[in-house]
């Protein structure tokens, strides 16, 4: 369902003019809600009090009479109707109205046939994956399963921490571009943009990067902190996603977001042994400021990543890369970083427990001059 691009005219017939309202409004029978689309493609839900105030300038005519169009149309028992509303891009069923759009790159229409490079995306990529190979095959499954399987859920998230001027932003802001600001969200306030509670950005979201994790855990104090982290982890694996708009009815949809959290701060989320959501990744860092490479890779990046073939040459790459939700689940790297991770966040008690058997115990009746190496000296 597509926008009209001008509203209609005030001397239609009521069929003539509910022929162009329907071209971008609708009803949702179970929560009686009404999905607007505007001139670029914005939807916007309205009550039928809000619906009548947003359009009450529309009329149609019958004879010489001009009559109010919205409650007219609203009392229509053929107007255009679904029973509900989610999120299905595929094989969508025709009474369930569908807040899936698309990735944008599969609407493009390419003018150049010329072959694209992909050879800046894996460059990236490569940095991203701390240069290791585990690491880089995990990323690049998981990435091509979203344009792969948009009606499945990655259950597990990404959690980059890396140093300012890295480079991640640029890099999940290129599979942004690939997938359109109606799928993809990044933002640096998730307390407000995700957590807010009525908050609809997650509705239809393919992939959320929540950047500046360090700040976002900073600003909340430790009871806020750990019911952002319990709702985070539900955000992950859950498959469903309560909306509650203000002032109306909340409603249930598919969850198909995949996460990716980044942050400066070496403590980015808290991770315990058995968690099996995160995939924990140290930037390398080899395009930072300051460093032999950056300037000549970013110089070619901000050229590379505007030239629409060669955002077609990473899609289709991607949607070659062998992957599956087994994969996925199952195969996550533990790198130095989740293991680092697993640590900062024990309990004090079995730190102290650790550190005393480890360190302490044995320099103090370990050593020469001292303890049990005197009792029982070898």
């Amino acid at each position: 369902m597509e926008a009209s691009k001008k509203e209609p005219n005030i001397l239609q017939t009521y069929e003539e003019l509910k022929t162009e309202f329907e071209n971008y409004a609708c009803r949702i029978d179970d929560v009686l809600l009404y999905p607007v689309l505007d001139t670029e493609n914005e939807r916007t839900l309205y009550t039928l009090l809000q619906l009548k105030e947003r359009f009450s300038h529309l009329k149609y005519s019958e004879g010489k009479t001009e009559h109010k169009f919205v409650q007219e149309w609203a009392d229509d028992p053929n107007k255009k109707a679904f029973r509900k509303m989610d999120v299905v891009p595929k094989d969508c069923p025709p009474d369930v109205y569908n807040l899936w759009d698309g990735y944008d790159i599969e609407k493009k229409k390419f003018a150049s046939e010329e072959r694209g490079d992909i050879q800046p995306f894996l460059d990236l990529l490569w940095d991203m994956s701390v240069g290791e190979e585990s690491v880089q095959e995990y990323l690049l499954k998981w990435i091509a399963f979203l344009f792969q399987n948009p009606e499945k859920k990655p259950k597990t998230a990404l959690v980059f921490q890396s140093k300012e001027g890295s480079g991640k932003n640029e890099f999940w802001g290129l599979i942004g571009k690939l997938m359109g600001k109606a799928t993809y969200l990044e933002t640096s306030n998730a307390e407000r943009d995700i957590f807010e509670k009525y908050s609809l950005a997650l509705q239809g979201r393919k992939l959320v990067f929540i950047n500046e994790m360090n700040k976002n855990i900073n600003e909340m104090n430790k009871n806020i902190h750990k019911n952002y982290e319990d709702r985070m982890k539900g955000l992950i694996t859950d498959v469903s996603l309560y909306l509650r708009p203000l002032h109306k009815q909340s409603f249930e949809v598919d969850n198909l977001a995949g996460f990716i959290l980044a942050g400066n701060s070496r403590l980015l989320v808290l991770v315990k042994k058995e968690e099996r959501r995160f995939v924990l990744v140290e930037v390398r860092g080899e395009y930072l400021p300051n460093t032999p490479n950056h300037k000549p890779f970013w110089s070619n990046w901000f050229r590379w990543k505007n030239e629409e073939q060669n955002q077609l040459a990473v899609y289709k790459y991607l949607m070659n890369v062998e992957t599956n939700e087994e994969y996925i689940i199952t195969r996550r790297p533990k790198t130095r970083y989740y293991r680092e991770t697993i640590q900062k966040c024990l309990p004090p008690e079995i730190k102290w427990l650790e550190h005393f058997v480890c360190e302490e115990f044995p320099q103090t009746f370990c050593s020469k001059n001292r303890g049990l190496y005197q009792l029982h000296p070898r």
